[in-house]
């Protein structure tokens, strides 16, 4: 049903029509997609108007949609008068994880040339997707160290970082959480390193001598 969270889809995924209903065209009108596209499959009719999917690849927990359109027929050739969708995940979360925080932050500067950066999510990160999903610029060898449950990535960079140098980290829709929800929106962070590149401010104004 819409809206449902935590399926067990070993159970099986399954329309019942009213009616027995023209397989082939009926068939034709079903789809299951999710974040990678069309899920392919196998279909079975337990009776003739109940129609069984089984999909090629198990399901993660991501969400996905559930969709039966109007060229589904019945066997007397009248076409179903209501598309019917149906969203439902196969996990209890299915919301994606947010960055709540970072060290250095965006934008800061006089960065210590020694930094590991610090990566705070509002839940815990699976490291499948990591590699595709963070990139620094400019590129540089790393470690990479998951702390409070997977809440907090560590980057330890191999060697200093370049006085001077302006860096950028990159995350995006690759990195998942446990649960295979991917990141709520792309979100990129830039700082300087260097304590002599600090931006200045006015200390005292006097007039005269």
């Amino acid at each position: 049903p819409d809206g449902m969270e935590g399926l067990d889809s070993n159970k099986g995924i399954w329309v019942l029509f009213d009616q027995p209903m023209d397989r082939t065209r009926t068939e034709r009108a079903f789809g299951l997609t999710g974040s990678a596209g069309q899920v392919p499959g196998a279909f079975r009719w337990d009776a003739p108007g109940k129609l069984e999917f089984f999909p090629a690849r198990s399901l993660d927990g991501r969400k996905y949609l559930l969709r039966v359109g109007t060229k589904a027929e019945s066997r007397a050739g009248l076409d179903l008068q209501q598309e019917y969708r149906a969203q439902f995940s196969t996990s209890v979360d299915s919301e994606g994880p947010e960055l709540l925080d970072s060290v250095p932050s965006d934008g800061q500067q006089g960065v210590s040339k020694e930094v590991n950066i610090q990566l705070s999510f509002s839940e815990p990160i699976s490291l499948e997707g990591l590699n595709d999903g963070l990139n620094l610029n400019p590129s540089m060898r790393y470690q990479l160290d998951l702390q409070d449950q997977g809440r907090e990535i560590i980057i330890q960079p191999a060697s200093h970082l370049i006085v001077g140098q302006r860096y950028t980290v990159s995350l995006n829709e690759s990195i998942v959480d446990v649960s295979g929800n991917p990141l709520k929106s792309p979100t990129r962070i830039s700082f300087l390193v260097g304590s002599d590149h600090n931006v200045p401010d006015i200390s005292s104004v006097q007039v005269g001598e």
